[in-house]
C-alpha cells in the first residue's frame, strides 16, 4: 500500500507540486486528494490551474485543494457574506448569502467546491439513507 501511495505522488506534475511551495506539505491524503481532483477535472486542467496559481505558501493546503478547482484563490476578507442553517427535522442545510445574485451566477463552482470541502473533513464516507 505504502509503494503504491509512494508512486502516486512521484506522478504528479511538478507545476502541482510547487503550488504547495514545499513538497513536505504534501501528505498521502492530499496526494489521493489530488489525485480524485485530477480525475474529477481533467489532469491538463489542473495543470493549467497549477500554473496558474504559481507557488502559494500563504494558502493552506485546503485552500490550495479548494483553488485547484478552479485555478484561482478565494479573496479571504471579502465582502460575501454566508451562513448555514439546519433545523430540527429538515434532511437538508439552508445556505444564506449576502449576494445571492453573485452565488446564484456560481453554484456548479459553488457546488465542486462544497463536494471537495465534505471530501477534505472526510464526511464523505457516512452511510447512506
Amino acid at each position: 500500500m505504502q509503494v503504491t501511495r509512494c508512486l502516486k505522488a512521484s506522478r504528479l506534475p511538478d507545476v502541482v507540486v510547487r503550488v504547495f511551495g514545499d513538497e513536505k506539505r504534501i501528505s498521502f491524503r492530499t496526494v489521493v486528494l489530488l489525485g480524485e481532483l485530477s480525475a474529477q477535472i481533467g489532469a491538463l486542467k489542473l495543470a493549467a490551474n497549477a500554473e496558474r496559481l504559481g507557488p502559494r505558501t500563504d494558502l493552506t493546503v485546503r485552500e490550495i485543494l479548494l483553488a485547484l478547482v478552479d485555478g484561482a484563490a478565494t479573496q479571504s476578507g471579502a465582502a460575501l457574506q454566508l451562513r448555514l442553517a439546519a433545523r430540527p427535522g429538515e434532511d437538508f442545510v439552508r445556505l444564506y448569502s449576502s449576494n445571492l445574485k453573485q452565488l446564484r451566477q456560481n453554484v456548479p463552482l459553488l457546488e465542486r467546491r462544497l463536494m471537495l470541502l465534505v471530501d477534505l473533513m472526510g464526511w464523505n464516507n457516512s452511510p447512506s439513507r
